[in-house]
């Protein structure tokens, strides 16, 4: 099993949904609220957070390649540093638009002083837009949907 650290810990899929429908629950509050359309500036930066915050996005999906190149046997990285971030500029072909929330991972190393190091390779981080997803938690009944499943709006 693996031991918890101030930088991660597993958790089951019980704690996966309540921290997700916690989330659901936040961002309800601010639709419900107005927080964010309630904005009435109109300068770039307002617009930009409002189109940040409108967006339904809650899930941003890597593949294998893209997460396990930090963990190889020439990068040998000893954390995942996940960071949000946001589009700083439209790419129409790949439906992005500028100001889109997006996520970027990058493979570090932690020196003696506590500070985290990018590995020392061509593109040390990988990103991905987000995504909506819609998930299904498993079934408390033995046998049935022991997995968590994502379905892509």
């Amino acid at each position: 099993m693996m031991t918890p650290t101030i930088y991660g810990k597993p958790i089951s899929a019980e704690e996966a949904q309540g921290c997700m429908d916690n989330y659901g629950t936040i961002i309800k509050t601010v639709d419900d609220n107005g927080i964010i359309t309630g904005i009435t500036a109109t300068d770039s930066k307002a617009t930009a957070v409002k189109h940040y915050f409108s967006k339904k996005h809650n899930a941003f999906v890597f593949s294998k390649e893209m997460v396990t190149r930090f963990f190889t046997d020439t990068a040998n990285a000893d954390y995942l540093v996940v960071i949000l971030g946001a589009q700083p500029k439209a790419d129409a072909a790949n439906s992005i638009s500028k100001n889109d929330p997006t996520l970027i991972l990058v493979g570090c190393t932690l020196d003696e002083t506590g500070v985290f190091h990018s590995l020392d390779m061509t593109d040390p981080a990988s990103e991905h837009p987000p995504e909506s997803v819609i998930p299904t938690f498993p079934s408390t009944i033995v046998g049935v949907n022991p997995q968590i499943s994502f379905k892509i709006q």
